[in-house]
């Protein structure tokens, strides 16, 4: 058929001139609706044909042809013809669009019979009457056996390609340790593997464990097969953001700036049990920290609170109430003991520090968010928390 076939657009939308037959292409969705189509064919006939996909990638169309132009492309393994007839290799992208082409054949005649992909190898089966250019040093059976006869011929054909399947999470928390890892294929001489800024981690297999740093971006992998490099694989791994958690101090009442799904306090770095909320009252002296879990199951730990006050009968008990939070010209402490208060930007910059009783002067602050510190007389933290001038 000269019409009917190919769309507009494709690889060859139109039959060959003077062609006996061409090979065509078509690809249909789902639901049966052609998405594109094409001829492939030179001058002559094409005939024989196969279509493989290879690594979920590639389509491999292997045919019979006498056509001497129209088929091979310039950087094939065997880009002339060679005798009446050869067989032909071409490959194409899923869209359609030609990637390369070859003939193999000899001096002779190539029927191409069948055809099998697996694991990143091509097997080709025909007969010929080529006695030789089909062939290979070494291999079962090199030489022609009887120029009387057809012969059968095997023919393996090793691709450095790897398709577009690299498994592992797309979306981590920063530090935490993943795995990511491509299909199996024979006689890899090597997996070229590429991590994020910041990432760790190191292999040599199909598969590689890493430990993710805090900058999103792409793992990358090629392979070394068949003495060439193949294409990349990709995939783009989004990192969450670290959620630190700020230990905020009212009395002897320790709490967690922000939201978690799941909070653990700790004393000397040992779990606290039952000590799962988002505060605290502490009970002795020590290192206080909270871990706390985010919406994405991701955890982050806050740093060191020391308490060495425990003991002490004084300001420290009282329950403070920074208020009101925002605050435009006055901030109020609930406390009619003086205390000592300073004022810090969110970088920690030192901004105001003053002993003040019950009342904190700010409508000379610029409008932001800043942090708090209260400290009694013998310097014991006994407030730390976020609050925002309007």
């Amino acid at each position: 058929s000269t019409t009917g076939i190919a769309t507009a657009g494709s690889y060859q939308p139109a039959f060959s001139n003077g062609a006996e037959d061409d090979h065509y292409i078509v690809k249909f969705n789902g639901a049966g609706q052609r998405q594109w189509a094409t001829y492939y064919g030179g001058s002559g006939y094409e005939g024989n044909s196969d279509l493989v996909i290879m690594n979920k990638e590639h389509l491999l169309l292997i045919g019979t042809t006498s056509s001497t132009t129209g088929i091979a492309t310039a950087d094939a393994i065997q880009p002339n013809f060679s005798g009446e007839r050869d067989m032909y290799i071409a490959q194409f992208t899923l869209d359609g669009a030609r990637e390369w082409a070859t003939y193999y054949g000899g001096p002779g005649i190539e029927h191409h019979y069948s055809t099998f992909a697996d694991r990143g190898n091509l097997y080709l089966t025909a007969e010929t009457t080529s006695p030789s250019g089909v062939a290979t040093p070494g291999s079962f059976m090199p030489n022609y056996p009887n120029p009387l006869i057809h012969s059968g011929l095997l023919v393996k054909l090793c691709f450095a390609q790897i398709g577009n399947d690299l498994q592992g999470n797309d979306s981590v928390c920063a530090g935490s340790a993943q795995s990511y890892s491509v299909p199996d294929l024979d006689d890899v001489d090597a997996y070229l593997w590429t991590l994020p800024e910041g990432w760790s981690g190191s292999g040599n297999s199909r598969s590689i464990d890493v430990l993710a740093g805090e900058t999103s971006g792409d793992i990358q992998v090629q392979i070394v097969r068949c003495g060439d490099t193949s294409n990349i694989v990709l995939l783009p791994v989004y990192v969450f953001p670290k959620e630190i958690p700020v230990i905020t101090v009212n009395g002897y009442e320790l709490g967690v700036h922000g939201n978690f799904e799941r909070y653990q306090w700790l004393l000397n770095g040992t779990a606290i049990n039952g000590a799962d909320k988002a505060s605290y009252t502490v009970k002795e002296n020590g290192e206080y920290r909270v871990a706390v879990w985010s919406q994405h199951g991701c955890m982050d730990t806050s740093d060191v609170y020391r308490v060495n006050n425990v003991s002490v009968k004084d300001l420290s008990q009282q329950r403070l109430h920074i208020y009101p939070n925002p605050a435009r010209d006055v901030l109020y402490t609930g406390s009619h003991r003086s205390v000592e208060a300073v004022i810090t930007s969110i970088e920690g910059k030192i901004l105001w520090k003053q002993v003040v009783v019950g009342e904190i002067p700010v409508a000379d602050l610029a409008s932001g968010v800043y942090l708090l510190t209260l400290k009694d007389a013998e310097g014991n933290i006994v407030c730390n928390t976020k609050w925002v001038k309007m």
